[in-house]
């Protein structure tokens, strides 16, 4: 009875101990523990794979794509994923594309931002061709600002001008650096390009970006002390300006011959002040090696290369009407304004006839622009000549024409407004600023034509072929 009882009580004893362990499953079921430092249960590897513990990790082991986090189970160890897996893993945003790591998807594919596609445009979820906004034509380079707020480029690169990140030439759009959206406005000048981006900000790409040194820059790079507040910027050859939301104007780059504005002809590598105006100002021109200013009171102001004459503190213009809206400089001192009645006055050196007034006679005092329609909605200038965009969407281009830039499929010079060919209807805008020989326009579908001078593939059609009539740009 005695020796009974003892037995008993082991027994007991020994369940109760049994009973205040953890319990160790060995069958494999669910109450594998997923976090417990040992491969057991179904687990593939330690705390992995096996459907009941979270997928496995590359270099782990692995029966099947249902063990691994990449769904790649290659010799029974999971594998990182990679751009040409026929996947969509990792950061991807598509099959083998997008993300950080892989190319850019193509047009019909998925996408989060531009920069997940080859065509730098996202739109709605899926990469399509990027549509304008707005085009800059520099000297020999042009400039697209798409709806998605990125910027293409195209033409001479010499000097890093097109912000691809190299200085090779290329004669269809290519991607800027890093610029696929967030961007509200662009120019172009003589060897450099600038953007404004939401915050106010201005980059600058190509020679004197204002970075404090002179150095070429082939991609976008931030204009010292501008990394917020500015409203607009304008290129001219060698030299940029800025206007600020406080209605200031700053300016860096060449002086030599006073484009600075701040009464001397030193240049500066950082953006400076001009003399005057000091306040309400409202927009700003830039072309060649001259800057115009308007200001809140209709009044104007011109400095640098100025009828013909170096000018290093600023001029008020005499002679224009009293409801100037708009202002255009024009790369071969001379310079246009427009009225609010939508009227062109024009003055400086006219040797080609850009002036518009029948002649080829120099006018340095402001006066019309003969034989327009009544409707001018914006000017546009190139080195020696100057376009105009009516309200009805029409183009008209006069000055030079050597190279075709006016457009009318002729080599003649035209002292007098004249149609661009095809262009009678629908056009958008007008390229921004210009000290080359070619024109570009926005149509109001958002594509892109251009003539003129092409040596460099700056008309963006493929080619480096001159153009007498307008071409449409590749890819819009």
């Amino acid at each position: 009875m005695q020796t009974s009882w003892g037995h008993s009580s082991a027994v007991v004893f020994l369940a109760l101990t049994a009973c205040s362990l953890a319990p160790v499953d060995v069958t494999g079921g669910p109450g594998t523990l997923c976090a417990d430092g040992i491969q057991n249960g179904a687990e593939t590897d330690v705390d992995c794979g096996g459907g009941t513990c979270p997928a496995c990790a590359a270099g782990m082991s692995c029966e099947s794509e249902r063990d691994c986090a990449s769904r790649i189970c290659a010799s029974s160890l999971c594998q990182a994923p990679t751009c040409s897996d026929g996947m969509r893993n990792g950061n991807e945003t598509d099959q083998d594309c997008g993300g950080d790591a892989c190319p850019g998807c193509v047009n019909g594919r998925g996408c989060n931002s531009g920069s997940d596609c080859a065509s730098g445009t996202c739109s709605a979820g899926i990469c399509s061709d990027p549509v304008g906004q707005a085009v800059a034509t520099g000297k020999d380079h042009t400039c697209l600002l798409t709806t998605s707020g990125g910027v293409l480029c195209w033409g001479a690169n010499g000097n890093g001008q097109l912000g691809i990140g190299t200085v090779i030439n290329k004669s269809a759009p290519a991607q800027v650096t890093g610029l696929t959206s967030g961007i509200t406005a662009i120019a172009a000048g003589g060897f450099l390009s600038c953007a404004l981006n939401r915050s106010g900000g201005v980059l600058c790409w190509g020679l004197n970006v204002g970075d404090g040194t002179p150095r070429i820059r082939n991609v976008p790079t931030p204009v010292t002390g501008l990394s917020s507040g500015a409203t607009a910027i304008s290129v001219g050859r060698e030299h940029a300006c800025a206007l600020t939301a406080a209605g200031n104007v700053l300016c860096w780059g060449a002086n030599s011959f006073g484009e600075l504005g701040d009464g001397t002809t030193l240049n500066r590598y950082s953006p400076g002040p001009v003399l005057r105006p000091t306040s309400g100002v409202k927009a700003i021109s830039t072309a060649g090696r001259q800057t115009c200013a308007l200001t809140e009171a209709g009044s104007v102001y011109c400095w640098g290369y100025y009828n013909n004459s170096t000018c290093p503190t600023p001029l008020l213009i005499p002679g224009l009407p009293a409801d100037v809206i708009a202002v255009a400089s024009g790369p071969s001192s001379f310079t246009c304004a427009l009225t609010s009645g939508g009227a062109p006055w024009c003055w400086g050196s006219n040797s080609y006839g850009m002036l518009g007034d029948g002649t080829t006679a120099d006018r340095y005092s402001p006066g019309p622009v003969v034989g327009l329609p009544s409707g001018v909605a914006d000017l546009s200038t190139t080195r020696y000549g100057v376009c105009a965009r009516t309200a009805a969407g029409t183009a008209l281009c006069w000055g030079a024409n050597s190279d075709g830039e006016i457009g009318d499929g002729s080599t003649v010079d035209r002292p007098v407004p004249t149609a661009v060919s095809g262009l009678s209807s629908g056009v958008a805008s007008l390229s921004i600023g210009g000290d080359g020989r070619h024109n570009c326009a926005l149509t109001t579908s958002g594509k892109v034509f251009c003539w003129g001078y092409n040596f460099q593939g700056q008309l963006g059609d493929g080619t480096s072929v001159n153009r007498h009539l307008p071409v449409e740009v590749i890819g819009f």
